[in-house]
């Protein structure tokens, strides 16, 4: 709390709660980044081959969350797809010890079409392009599916986790913002001794309040103030009693006060 404004006939506090509104940004940041997860948790890639005769078909790659609209769909004719291979990203300094990642490609007479994202196992990538070369190279076999969840975390997000996510933490996630709002009031306190009141602003998230308290009822007790250095709250005033607002003064304002009612 800091002293905004002090004259003779009047003396603005202004209490500004910089941790609340520093856990609210951290609150609001954790919102964020879980639900994009989330959404990258539950995307998946989907490669749907289906064989009706040994020479014709098509493969269908789809890309997207179950139950939304997909983000991108593509059908390949089987006769264009010649084969499937594993290709190596290397990543960082050889001498510092450079990592390697791996993706399943599609090849086609003239492109070469994504279906995994990157791996950190060779092993798994190698077993995918075995798979779907196995299923190519076989004419009688008529239907391959296979599914690559993007899951950053290794999450499975199925309907399980929804439930439980839904049912726990989105009301942990209201309260602990409600609790937060209570406590990122802004509060403005304004002493006028010509209006004889003491006008009290709480700015919040959800919107502003105003009370107005007798300034005749507050003086008395705020002229005994001992300089203890330790929070103020009043007992037995208007606006200890009214349930909403407490006054809590640190040593400085403390002495303002004093100052301005003596």
């Amino acid at each position: 709390m800091h002293v905004v404004n002090q004259t003779s006939t009047q003396l603005i506090l202004r209490h500004f709660p910089l941790r609340a509104w520093v856990l609210s940004g951290s609150l609001l940041t954790t919102m964020i980044v879980l639900g994009l997860l989330l959404i990258q948790g539950g995307q998946r890639t989907t490669l749907d081959c289906r064989r009706s005769v040994p020479d014709q078909g098509n493969c269908r790659l789809l890309v997207g969350v179950p139950g939304r609209d997909p983000l991108a769909d593509q059908t390949i004719p089987l006769t264009e797809i010649a084969e499937a291979e594993v290709q190596t990203f290397t990543t960082g300094a050889v001498a510092k010890g450079a990592e390697e990642t791996y993706t399943v490609l599609l090849l086609t007479p003239t492109r070469k079409i994504s279906f995994q994202s990157l791996q950190s196992s060779r092993a798994e990538a190698e077993a995918v392009v075995s798979r779907i070369n196995q299923f190519l190279q076989n004419p009688s076999e008529q239907i391959l599916t296979l599914t690559y969840r993007h899951n950053t975390f290794s999450w499975r997000l199925d309907s399980g986790f929804v439930v439980l996510l839904l049912l726990v933490g989105v009301p942990a996630l209201v309260l602990l913002l409600i609790l937060v709002s209570a406590e990122s009031q802004i509060l403005t306190y304004t002493f006028d001794k010509t209006q004889g009141q003491l006008t009290i602003k709480a700015k919040g998230i959800f919107g502003q309040r105003v009370e107005q308290f007798p300034l005749h009822e507050i003086g008395p007790a705020l002229a005994e103030i001992s300089y203890s250095g330790l929070p103020l709250i009043l007992p037995n005033t208007p606006i200890a009693t009214a349930g909403t607002i407490h006054i809590n003064f640190d040593l400085k304002c403390q002495i303002a006060l004093k100052s301005f009612f003596s």
